[in-house]
């Protein structure tokens, strides 16, 4: 019985797959005249066709998905390109349109850029009443007591029968510190102009102060060529690096 069921199980399925012989033919078309068989193919071809049709939509289904994740991948493929378009043109718009963004103020440049120079004065052994006083102003320098400082150094200096570039080179710095823009860059730009000064003291120091007491008095045409000199200098100069950055920062 099992073995009748199996021949015509594989008769009905070569008849729908178009696969039987001439033989299996004759034979499939003398099985037909039996009501069983006729029953066993409407069975069979439900059970063939339908699953045909179950893979074919499972198929398409299947394709339906690759086809959205293929289209979400080319979406946001092209999402990130526009994303990356649009970073690039605002970058671009910034760069080329630099001359429109904010710029600080000289004296904000000073602010940002001030700092006092470090002592170089040195006390050794017995010193003199004048050196005692330059001591005493340098004492206040270092602590950052600027008003202090410039009263000794202005005292000491008018009472001085020699010249002394380096005191009065750091009296400048501390009436810049003090906020006497002034009189700090007639100090500074005297001792510039001396040549005994240019001789005694460290040049990219001085034209540093000065440019940024011009700065302090908002004179930028003033300051700029000090700052250009300073930051030609050879490599690692005194304010090299600081003095080409503050070029970049002032107005045209």
């Amino acid at each position: 019985m099992k073995e009748g069921n199996q021949n015509d199980r594989f008769l009905i399925f070569g008849f729908l797959r178009k696969i039987l012989s001439k033989e299996e033919k004759e034979n499939f078309q003398d099985r037909l005249k039996d009501d069983d068989f006729q029953d066993k193919i409407s069975e069979e071809t439900i059970n063939q066709y339908g699953r045909i049709q179950l893979k074919s939509k499972l198929d398409n289904i299947h394709i339906e998905v690759e086809e959205g994740r293929r289209k979400k991948k080319i979406f946001i493929g092209f999402f990130i390109a526009a994303l990356i378009v649009f970073l690039s043109a605002i970058c671009w718009f910034f760069v080329l349109n630099d001359d429109d963004l904010p710029k600080l103020e000289p004296d904000q440049i000073f602010a940002s850029y001030f700092e006092p120079y470090p002592s170089l004065f040195e006390q050794k052994g017995n010193v003199s009443s004048e050196e005692q006083g330059i001591i005493l102003a340098m004492k206040a320098y270092t602590d950052q007591d600027f008003s202090r400082a410039v009263r000794i150094f202005k005292m000491h200096l008018s009472a001085s029968n020699s010249e002394n570039s380096l005191a009065s080179f750091y009296y400048g710095i501390a009436l810049l510190a003090d906020n006497q823009k002034e009189k700090a860059r007639d100090v500074l730009l005297e001792l510039k102009q001396s040549s005994s000064a240019n001789n005694l003291l460290p040049q990219e120091p001085l034209q540093w102060y000065l440019a940024l007491a011009y700065l302090k008095n908002n004179n930028v045409n003033q300051a700029r060529p000090l700052l250009e000199w300073v930051a030609t200098q050879k490599k690692k100069s005194f304010k090299q690096k600081e003095a080409g950055e503050i070029i970049k920062k002032l107005k045209n």
